[in-house]
């Protein structure tokens, strides 16, 4: 979209209507093609990867049915994170002004987001242009981008003190004797602390 059209779009959503630019609902649009490439290669990666385990089914069966609470475990502990960072993001997003966002849509796009951030080989920087892609139809290219952005540096500012601390923390443990100092711990989070800077 370029400017013009996004001002005439956002002028479009505060009309007394409410209705906004209307879209051809006859032809879906490219962004919902390649979303609908994207579901669809996923789906049969997928499947691919179930159906190319070197691994009998039943022994398969025998290990889901003893690890059946990991995955409980996991969404336990991550859905609340998530929920966590998708209010993080849409405070972000809402006090650079009117957001038409709810904290349910920023929930699942911080998901996919995530999601595309372990697929990408960036780390955490591999899910921008999704959500602003996202987000542009709502508030407008340079909002979305303004506050995925700001969202993200906010993110790595968290992880450069979450990993300073541990590797002061870990330094002081292990200077006080309370812990056997392993070099190949104390090596990790060395360049961990190191990439960061």
């Amino acid at each position: 979209m370029t400017e013009k059209e996004d001002k005439v779009y956002q002028a479009n959503q505060k009309s007394p209507g409410g209705e906004g630019l209307k879209r051809n609902k006859k032809r879906p649009s490219g962004e919902t093609i390649f979303k609908r490439i994207m579901f669809l290669f996923g789906l049969v990666s997928i499947v691919i990867m179930i159906f190319s385990f070197d691994v009998d089914w039943g022994q398969l069966r025998k290990i889901l049915f003893n690890t059946w609470w990991l995955p409980v475990a996991v969404l336990l502990m991550w859905a609340p994170l998530y929920l966590i960072s998708a209010y993080a993001w849409l405070i972000i997003l809402c006090g650079q002004g009117p957001c038409n966002v709810g904290l349910g849509t920023m929930y699942k796009w911080s998901i996919t987001g995530f999601a595309l951030n372990s697929l990408t080989p960036m780390g955490l920087l591999g899910s921008e242009p999704y959500k602003i892609v996202e987000l542009k139809e709502r508030v407008g290219t340079q909002r979305a981008t303004s506050s995925v952005l700001l969202f993200t540096m906010t993110h790595i500012y968290t992880h450069f003190w979450f990993w300073l601390t541990a590797a002061i923390v870990y330094t002081l443990l292990a200077i006080a004797g309370k812990l056997h100092v392993n070099v190949g711990l104390g090596i990790v989070l060395a360049r961990k602390t190191y990439r960061l800077n």
